[in-house]
């Protein structure tokens, strides 16, 4: 098998593997903090804005060959999910006088950013296969959208300060796959998870291993005559 063809079928089965347990691909989760996480006692966005310096940072330095594209997906995985713990952390923490609004609208930028970031590690490597085209991206850019459609909704159809910055980014990702994203107000998982269900039919496709060329038979040489 080729290697460019390992590397593509590693990182797929990485994505699937986090769509199935909800990571990647279900931003608008909340994760249960433990009683380990509550006793730390705060209710402020530290912990986001580290998340938001390792994105920044990320993003100046795209991965280059395909290690270094894998170990990437693993760490943006990791700062979803770290994104998705926060937000029940500081539900556990803040006090009731304290509104989530600006925690949440932070973590679902973040959370679209990270997605961003996959898609376009997925699109530098290009398709598992012809046929699958630009699906895996499309549903990443489908679930960024829909991240930051609850805190816009939220605050009422006006994107917040902390996610202005973002839905531009979405927007122009969309546009290069030709994707069409609803309005917030209709942005829903039912729409993100049709995407979905498009795009893992479309991997699931794909053959499981390149097309073998067949080898030629060689052509017998004839005895030697002899006079």
């Amino acid at each position: 098998m080729a290697p460019a063809y390992d590397m593509k079928r590693t990182m797929l089965v990485a994505l699937w593997s986090a769509a199935l347990i909800g990571v990647a691909l279900a931003p608008s989760g909340r994760a249960a903090a433990g009683p380990s996480l509550v006793a730390f006692n705060r209710c402020d966005s530290r912990n986001i804005n580290d998340v938001f310096e390792q994105l920044r940072g990320w993003e100046k330095t795209p991965p280059k060959g395909a290690s270094a594209q894998v170990q990437r997906l693993n760490d943006l995985r990791d700062a979803i999910n770290s994104l998705n713990q926060e937000r029940g952390v500081l539900d556990a923490v803040c006090p009731a006088t304290v509104s989530r609004a600006p925690f949440n609208a932070q973590i679902g930028a973040g959370v679209a950013w990270a997605l961003l970031q996959q898609t376009d590690i997925f699109l530098a490597v290009g398709p598992p296969c012809p046929a699958a085209g630009n699906a895996i991206p499309n549903q990443l850019v489908a679930s960024a959208w829909l991240s930051l459609a609850a805190p816009v909704n939220e605050a009422g159809g006006a994107p917040p300060q902390s996610i202005q910055e973002i839905v531009p980014k979405v927007q122009a990702h969309a546009a290069a796959l030709n994707l069409t994203l609803p309005p917030f107000h209709d942005t829903s998982s039912y729409w993100r998870d049709q995407i979905a269900a498009q795009s893992k039919a479309a991997v699931a496709a794909c053959p499981t291993q390149p097309p073998v060329k067949p080898t030629p038979t060689p052509t017998p040489v004839p005895a030697p005559f002899y006079t």
